[in-house]
């Protein structure tokens, strides 16, 4: 009720209302003893962060004193038992919010009822919880700001003993002894999955050209909603890149007859959650409010009224995220990548916008994209949960008959040049160096495709972020690295998917890291046993499962097959395609990709060159 989503308190007030931050969230961390209670904002300006004190302040007391509404409460309990009833399609949360329920409150049923019966005197409850621990006296604020020019050349003094003291200490930390074997590793024997029936959807095309894809499962009494629009945010103007991500926020800021705080309002009083992305939007909901959701989801495609005020509000918050944006190596180095493998191609695009771009977006631009790229030709829908009391079609084809619109032309996609080694080199203020190591890789029908799938789980961790991968191993062995990961296969769509080593190192040891990676990229690939082939080969199949563990994912799985015209049964077929797959195969596809003479090495810190 207080600050979580757009429908709360604070964030009705504080962003929508006042615009004094451009987002505000809670975050509970939970722990056995005392658990805290975190409200967390980005500020539009800091002589803001007095008032919204006060504000927080002062809705913690309106709250006490006064209450509140029938429909606070209901979107509240709503939004926890959707969240809830998430836990059930995850094992792996699962198992563990039933771990930790159990250890902290000794009844093992606690999960099972966690949503029978309302709590008494729930009012009291929460009143008091808020007097005794969510009260002004008690809490620690926390700010984190720029340095100012005047402080800088004190900034750099002081930086410049940290380096000092930070080389004499690493300097002498050189590792010289080998990881210790397994002890019990080697005497764990996995067993053959047992057989799988692949799910398989049913497929509509309505009088508006939109494919849907429809399939019952009863597991949950949920339903999960994803739309894909054929137009994504590669397809905007080189001079308006972030339109897409702008008509996306947008579209949630107020339709015909309702401002966004009341569609917030709307969507949580009955536990729905909505994302809105460039290119597709996902909604969650119970089975029985699909009609509902429905016209929540119509209203959004047809009705959105694009207001200045509201242009201007996303306008500034986008802005704002950028800076946070490119304050962060770790997020835009991959952005940096991109630019530089994907150059002159609308891969390379930023989906955030630059400042420039941006500024430059009217409503008339907004419009536009609205009107020519939110529409139902070429799009698809995959509809995944406890649908057995509707008849799909018909209600899709009756709730969406108003939304109209001709299939964007298809991009023409230049051909992308193979790279050659070189050097990228971004100056920021950090103590530790973002390197990055990117190429170009193949696109997702591509014959070489399944082979770097395999290697992938060698070298870089792959589907399940092995600890016994190729990179990882050198962070053990060297103690060079606080992190490193990669793919082989970033992005591969339609379009050539990307080689990404991403590392995080020491300034001083920078040069050694980086030799340490190209011969781990030159190499690895020619001391795979076929011992390791197969144990890869069997975690890609044994994974295969995963795209049908929730209603999301399934619905993603349908989406895919249906975009690469893939038969019903390729997932089944699958586990086949993978095991054809020999060693050898395997070796030559990588050595044609795999190179460091074909990856440009970015480097992100305070380098000079």
């Amino acid at each position: 009720m207080l600050a979580q989503g757009k429908g709360s308190r604070l964030y009705k007030k504080i962003v929508d209302e006042l615009q004094l931050a451009t987002d505000l969230s809670v975050n509970i961390q939970e722990f056995f003893d005392y658990g805290i209670f975190l409200i967390e904002f980005q500020l539009n300006d800091i002589q803001d962060f007095e008032p919204i004190k006060q504000i927080i302040a002062q809705e913690i007391a309106a709250l006490i004193d006064d209450g509140w509404s029938e429909l606070e409460l209901q979107r509240a309990q709503k939004k926890v038992e959707a969240e809830f009833l998430g836990l059930f399609e995850n094992t792996q949360l699962l198992a563990s919010a039933i771990g930790e329920s159990y250890l902290a409150t000794g009844d093992e049923q606690f999960i099972v009822n966690y949503l029978v019966g309302e709590a008494k005197d729930q009012t009291n409850n929460i009143k008091n919880f808020l007097r005794r621990y969510i009260r002004p006296s008690v809490m620690h604020t926390g700010l984190l700001l720029p340095i100012t020019q005047q402080e800088q050349k004190y900034f750099d003094v002081l930086q410049q003993k940290s380096d000092e003291m930070d080389n004499k200490i690493l300097s002498a930390k050189q590792r010289n002894m080998v990881i210790e074997g397994g002890r019990f590793v080697e005497k764990v024997v996995p067993k053959n999955p047992p057989p799988f029936s692949y799910p398989q959807a049913k497929h509509a095309k309505l009088s508006n050209g939109l494919t849907v894809l429809h399939h019952h499962d009863a597991t949950l009494p949920t339903i999960d909603l994803v739309l894909e629009l054929k137009a994504k945010y590669y397809y905007e103007p080189e001079s308006l890149q972030g339109l897409s991500a702008c008509v996306s926020l947008l579209l949630v800021e107020g339709v015909k007859n309702m401002s966004g705080y009341e569609l917030a309002l709307q969507l949580e009083s009955y536990g729905m959650s909505l994302q809105v992305e460039p290119g597709a939007i996902s909604l969650s909901m119970l089975k029985d409010d699909l009609v509902k959701g429905l016209e929540f989801l119509t209203a959004i495609l047809t009705q959105a009224t694009f207001t200045e005020e509201a242009i201007a509000k996303i306008k500034e918050q986008m802005l704002t995220d950028l800076e946070v944006f490119w304050d962060d190596p770790s997020e835009f180095v991959y952005q940096l990548a991109r630019e530089n493998v994907y150059r002159h191609h609308p891969y390379s695009k930023n989906i955030m916008g630059t400042r420039e771009s941006i500024e430059r977006i009217t409503r008339e631009d907004i419009i536009s994209w609205y009107t020519k790229m939110l529409v139902p030709g070429g799009a698809r829908i995959a509809i995944v949960g406890d649908i057995s009391q509707y008849d799909i079609p018909h209600l899709f084809e009756k709730a969406l008959d108003s939304w109209r619109g001709t299939e964007p032309a298809s991009l023409q996609f230049s051909v992308l040049q193979q790279l050659h080694d070189g050097n990228l080199v971004k100056y920021i203020q950090r103590d530790q160096v973002v390197l990055f190591f990117a190429g170009l890789s193949v696109s997702r029908m591509d014959a070489d495709f399944d082979k770097l799938l395999l290697f992938e789980q060698i070298f870089s961790g792959g589907v399940l972020n092995s600890m016994s991968s190729r990179l990882f191993m050198i962070r053990e062995e060297t103690g060079l690295f606080y992190s490193i990961r990669g793919s082989l296969l970033m992005h591969a769509d339609e379009q050539p998917g990307m080689i990404a080593i991403k590392t995080i190192v020491s300034q001083d040891r920078l040069a050694e890291a980086i030799e340490r990676i190209k011969h781990v990229i030159d190499t690895a690939i020619d001391t795979v046993t076929q011992a390791e082939f197969d144990e890869a080969k069997n975690a890609v199949i044994n994974s295969l499962v995963d795209h049908f563990s929730t209603h999301q994912q399934m619905g993603m799985a349908f989406l895919f097959q249906d975009r690469f015209n893939l038969p019903a049964d390729y997932f089944a077929q699958r586990a086949g395609s993978l095991k054809a797959i020999s060693l050898k195969d395997m070796v030559a596809a990588v050595k044609k990709y795999l190179r460091s003479d074909k990856l440009i090495c970015i480097k992100v810190g305070r380098l000079k060159d």
